[in-house]
């Protein structure tokens, strides 16, 4: 605790002596490194050991948190977030570099995947929770199921999801355009004109897909 103070004594000391700007922001950020590399409580660290040619480079915790042990100086590193949401860091070594999602370089490092389980999930839904407590390997169709259990995928409706077969002209056509037991207007008929099924055209018809085309 004295040998704290007495680091935080002198980077004032410093920080008071100096005039120049520039010289003032690197004892900042010097600063700054030193108090990250501070362990939070019962934080565990270990080595990122599953990637080929990155052996002893790398460190990650318990929290989450990711570290360079580049040259033998520990240094906390930033992570970015990707487009599905996930925090990523980058592992560089020599004119290489791997971008690699948090979440899996902590469950790789401290949880046990016996039943060798392919995904990583977050328990709470936030992907950037990559505290260890937070993370349990799954199945394909476990991470599916938590997903949809817990609102984290929500239902797009008629023309909005993927899967549907029938454009918003399709179903304004169909609307307008029906008459019960008609030869070419009918369900029958609509269901072959636009290759769906009689159930489709029924369900458009009755409002039960496709609600959001008025």
């Amino acid at each position: 605790m004295k040998d704290e103070q007495r680091v935080a004594e002198l980077f004032d000391e410093l920080k008071a002596q100096t005039t120049n700007l520039q010289e003032l922001q690197i004892i900042e950020e010097f600063e700054k490194s030193l108090e990250d590399t501070k362990n939070f409580p019962n934080e565990i660290w270990r080595n990122v050991t599953d990637y080929v040619g990155y052996e002893g480079l790398y460190q990650i915790s318990t929290y989450g948190r990711f570290q360079s042990l580049h040259y033998g100086y520990r240094r906390i590193l930033k992570w970015s977030i990707s487009e599905k949401g996930y925090a990523m860091v980058t592992m560089c070594n020599k004119s290489t570099k791997k971008a690699v999602p948090v979440h899996v370089l902590v469950a790789k490092a401290f949880i046990p995947n016996p039943e060798n389980k392919p995904e990583v999930n977050h328990k709470d839904g936030n992907k950037l929770n990559n505290h260890v407590n937070n993370l349990e390997w799954v199945t394909g169709k476990e991470n599916v199921r938590h997903a949809w259990r817990n609102g984290l995928v929500k239902q797009k409706n008629g023309t909005e999801n993927h899967n549907a077969k029938l454009k918003k002209e399709d179903v304004l056509y169909i609307r307008q355009h029906y008459k019960p037991y008609h030869h070419k207007f009918g369900v029958a008929a609509l269901a072959r004109e636009f290759n769906v099924s009689p159930q489709t055209i029924f369900n458009v018809i009755t409002r039960k897909t496709y609600k959001n085309i008025i």
